[in-house]
Parts: structure tokens; C-alpha cells; sequence
């Protein structure tokens, strides 16, 4: 699929982006010599742009998470969090970067579930701090002001997306994550674009940003079928 849109000549610009969980309940990358590294090395690979952190990304430690982000060839954005006292300090909360013409800004957020941190094990969390996902949203509205395309990258489930889209209205699109929500076309909340494609790789999220001089004129979504895909013998 990426493949042929980046070989597509209508197409100006290719952004492939995560919205967490690389791992945990998949044998082949959970119990590799290198835990993790089956599916950091196949995104390098396929040249993944961006992501952001899910709370299973944390299930082997803050330690091993960081070696992990060190190999990855992608940028790791979350901004409701404060990793300062932890292996993760390098940790950046938003991007912004030229897509063509087209200037794009976008920010990271992970959901703050249980004892004031995402699921998962206490001890996997110690020394990082997390914030109110929606009130550190409404902190980055000012990023619309460097923008024409402004991108929310969550892993904190649709119900807190919906309370993005309706805190921060300058938002042009959510890729979303963590509940394993199915959305064939998109959600639209006002203005925002809310986007997740369940999980297990079932499908991928293939979303269409129409532009005129590097201004946004339309967004919209779809869903590829991963099954009706033939494999790439390559990977």
C-alpha cells in the first residue's frame, strides 16, 4: 500500500505514521533475542515518519523502550508527558515540518488511565509524570498559528479524541488509537477529521489531504483491507 502511494506521481507527499503499541501480544516481537526489535526494524524499513507511544510500549521498561526509540529510524512525539527523570528525556511533544508545500504541525498524546499514569505496571512508569490529555491538547492550540495542516497523534482512545477535537476546533485531523476502533471514513467532529483503524494490523489508514498552494482544501479517509493485499515477499 505505501509502496504504491509513494510511486503514485499525482501524490506530492507520503507521511507514514503510528499511533502506539508496536508490541506486546505478538510472539514473533515479544520473545526476540532483542525484544521489540522485529517491528522497530520493520518500520525502519518501511520508513516510517512519525509516531507516538502507547501504554504497551512501556510493558519492558523505560530502559529498553529507549534503546528501542535510539534505533528507530522515526521521530517519537508525546507531549502530555514529563520523561525529564527518566531514560526517555529526550522525548519530543510536537513536530513541525514541511509536507511539499504544506506546513504541518502536529503533537503527541498518550492516555493517563490508572494511578496517574497509561495501563500498564506501576514499576514501568516510575519517574515519568502525565498530564490530563485534553488540557495538555488546549496548550498546543498555538501551533495552528504555524501551520495550514494542524495533527493530533493520540493513543488515548476515541472517547478522550472526541474531547480534543471539541476542546481544540483548530485541529484539522486526529490519528487515533487505543481502543481498537474501527472507523471506515473517519469522524467528523465540526472541522476535525477523527481517524483509527482497530488493531493487529488489520487494516491501514489511508487519509487524503487535498492542497492548493500548501492551504488544506479537503481532508478524507479511508480504510485499506490488509487482506485483500497480496504479501511483499520482501517482508
Amino acid at each position: 500500500v505505501v509502496a504504491d502511494y509513494r510511486a503514485d506521481k499525482s501524490v506530492d507527499h507520503v507521511l507514514l505514521i503510528d499511533a502506539g503499541d508496536r508490541w506486546t501480544g505478538n510472539p514473533y516481537v515479544d520473545m526476540a533475542e532483542e525484544p521489540g526489535m522485529p517491528i522497530i526494524e520493520l518500520m525502519n524499513e518501511l520508513g516510517y515518519d512519525y509516531a507516538t507511544l502507547g501504554n504497551h510500549e512501556f510493558d519492558m521498561g523505560m530502559e529498553l523502550l529507549a534503546d528501542r526509540i535510539d534505533r528507530s529510524k522515526f521521530k517519537n512525539i508525546i507531549a502530555n508527558a514529563d520523561f525529564t527523570a527518566t531514560p526517555l528525556s529526550k522525548m519530543a511533544p510536537y513536530v513541525i515540518f514541511k509536507a511539499g508545500k504544506t506546513r504541518v504541525a502536529m503533537f503527541g498524546l498518550i492516555a493517563n488511565a490508572v494511578n496517574g499514569h497509561p495501563a500498564g505496571k506501576d514499576e514501568n512508569f516510575v519517574g515519568a509524570k502525565f498530564f490530563d490529555p485534553v488540557e495538555t491538547a488546549v496548550k498546543y492550540r498555538h501551533l495552528r498559528d504555524s501551520s495550514d495542516l494542524f495533527i493530533a497523534l493520540t493513543h488515548t482512545g476515541i472517547d478522550i479524541d472526541t474531547l480534543v477535537a471539541a476542546a481544540v476546533p483548530e485541529l484539522d485531523l486526529i490519528i487515533g488509537g487505543h481502543t481498537h476502533t474501527v472507523i471506515p471514513n473517519g469522524r467528523r467532529d465540526g472541522r476535525v477529521l477523527t481517524t483509527q483503524t482497530g488493531s493487529r494490523l488489520r487494516y491501514v489508514g489511508v487519509t487524503t489531504v487535498t492542497t492548493k498552494k500548501g492551504k488544506v482544501q479537503g481532508i478524507e479517509n479511508h480504510l485499506v483491507d490488509l487482506d485483500s493485499i497480496d504479501p511483499s515477499p520482501k517482508y
